[in-house]
């Protein structure tokens, strides 16, 4: 929640965060050089460092409390493919698209604050020091927005090895 409830690249407050890889890849780096969110374990995996417990804390806030959830979630979608949509985006990023034409049919999804959570959430970076603040808002300012490669990028070089089991990893290396 305080990931995105901190200020990111345009400098506004709750700025959204658009797709699981990039979200689980901000927790992780929280994590790693924050020191935030020791409820996390991650471990090497398919595009890197992977927490199944992100799923689980999202799937929590998206339906806690049911009539009013924390967290809500959008989809950006376009056309026709089965690529998984990170999948998509990471291709996107990596090639131009002269180089690749890749239509979609599954979504990008789309997580922010919903009012409830937004509230709930304030009252959780008040309480937070200046230091901390500034160091989670630089994480998502610096890597939020960023194409995905870059980001996987930046990951993998200085987290080697979080990328042992990595699928992708001879193509993020040429990057």
């Amino acid at each position: 929640m305080l990931l995105l409830y901190s200020k990111g690249a345009t400098g506004k407050e709750a700025e959204s965060i658009t797709g699981i890889t990039r979200l689980t890849k901000l927790l992780f780096l929280l994590k790693e050089q924050v020191g935030i969110d020791d409820s996390f374990t991650f471990v090497a995996y398919k595009m890197g460092p992977f927490s199944s417990e992100v799923y689980a804390e999202l799937d929590f806030l998206q339906n806690f409390p049911p009539e009013k959830p924390f967290l809500k979630t959008d989809k950006v979608t376009s056309s026709t493919t089965t690529l998984n949509p990170e999948h998509l985006q990471y291709l996107h990023d990596m090639l131009s698209e002269d180089e690749i034409s890749i239509e979609q049919n599954e979504a990008n999804t789309i997580y922010g604050l919903s009012d409830v959570g937004f509230k709930v959430a304030q009252k959780l970076w008040n309480k937070l020091s200046d230091s901390k603040k500034k160091q989670i808002e630089e994480i998502k300012s610096n890597f939020g927005s960023i194409p995905l490669s870059k980001l996987l990028k930046y990951v993998y070089d200085n987290y080697p090895e979080m990328t042992v089991n990595s699928e992708i990893k001879a193509d993020v290396n040429r990057i």
